[in-house]
């Protein structure tokens, strides 16, 4: 589903990766760290970063290593009503490690790797030169999104479907930290991989 390389092989040779699959009966998703062996050119040393149920849809999984060399990963909601909001839970969220598997003490819930959360399915994720984290997600039959990722921050799936612009959604909205997406698309365009365009050679772009 997702895949990043470290970008300094050199001195951590590591490749992160992001599958689902069946044991026993049931469907897991799993984010794993190996590290590349030169040498015999495979991937060995397996580490287990976090595992989670994967039911039957709704995935996500982008993987990225960040500026400050945190790995971040999206998780889709599984299609499980009330995961995206929940924050004891790992689906539906924006995730972040240390590339060792461990916690980063100033993620903003203690001890958990949630670093934002209230997300459907999440397609797409890239950091720009600036250092702002974007997403981008899919909707179910409104509100594809493209969302500024921060800390702490709350996306609001599945109460709030694109902006924030009903009673509905505006009395979910009132006392919590909801950001609304910087774009969302209705009808829906199933938004996929994201990069962000900096040069100036396409004048459509600028």
């Amino acid at each position: 589903l997702g895949m990043a390389l470290h970008p300094d092989m050199e001195a951590h040779p590591y490749v992160f990766l992001a599958y689902t699959s069946e044991e026993g009966g049931k469907q897991v998703s799993r984010i794993m760290r190996y590290t590349y062996h030169a040498e015999q050119d495979t991937l060995l040393d397996p580490l287990v970063i976090q595992e989670f149920g994967a039911w039957t849809s709704h995935f996500g999984a982008r993987l990225l290593i960040a500026p400050d060399g945190k790995l971040m990963v999206t998780s889709g909601d599984g299609a499980q009503d009330g995961y995206a909001q929940d924050t004891s839970v790992v689906l539906g969220k924006g995730l972040r490690f240390n590339i060792d598997g461990s916690v980063p003490a100033d993620n903003p819930i203690a001890g958990s790797p949630v670093w934002a959360w209230g997300f459907r399915n999440p397609q797409g994720l890239f950091y720009a030169s600036n250092g702002i984290l974007y997403c981008s997600e899919h909707g179910d039959a409104t509100d594809d999104e493209v969302n500024i990722v921060r800390k702490g921050q709350n996306y609001g799936w599945p109460a709030i479907e694109g902006y924030v612009d009903t009673e509905k959604e505006q009395a979910f909205a009132q006392g919590r930290a909801v950001t609304d997406p910087l774009k969302a698309w209705t009808p829906t365009i199933a938004p996929a991989a994201l990069v962000a365009y900096e040069g100036n050679q396409i004048p459509a772009f600028s």
